[in-house]
């Protein structure tokens, strides 16, 4: 057995014999499969659902800031009324009838709204 070193001529010779494969340290990709794009029809349906859910939570949030702030508005009524009645600065007495209207259907709106808000924000979402 020899353990002399090969030349630079005989390296490039035996390269030249192999013709043009090049050996790497990665095998080369697969070619694409009709699988590769169900997979990624299915990556981009997923992605589609996710914002769509993100925006669906989004739109969840804004309503329930809007109804927070009308039914804020409601109760701020019902107690500015109440303030008002007990100081005596208004007087109901002519419209025995029309404070007690007042407060109930003020209350049942709060009531009202309340129990939307709450169906709407913590329904499952529905794709």
């Amino acid at each position: 057995m020899s353990t002399e070193t090969p030349t630079k001529s005989e390296v490039l010779a035996e390269i030249e014999k192999q013709g043009s494969v090049v050996a790497t340290d990665r095998p080369e990709p697969p070619p694409p499969t009709e699988q590769d794009s169900t997979a990624e029809t299915e990556r981009e349906l997923a992605f589609a659902r996710l914002r769509a859910f993100n925006s669906h939570h989004d739109s969840k949030r804004d309503w329930s800031r809007f109804m927070m702030l009308v039914i804020g508005g409601l109760i701020a009524f019902q107690a500015i009324l109440l303030v008002k009645v007990g100081t005596g600065e208004w007087d109901f007495t002519k419209y025995e009838w029309l404070l007690p209207l007042l407060l109930v259907q003020n209350l049942a709106q709060i009531v009202g709204l309340a129990h939307v808000a709450v169906k709407a924000l913590f329904d499952s979402f529905k794709e």
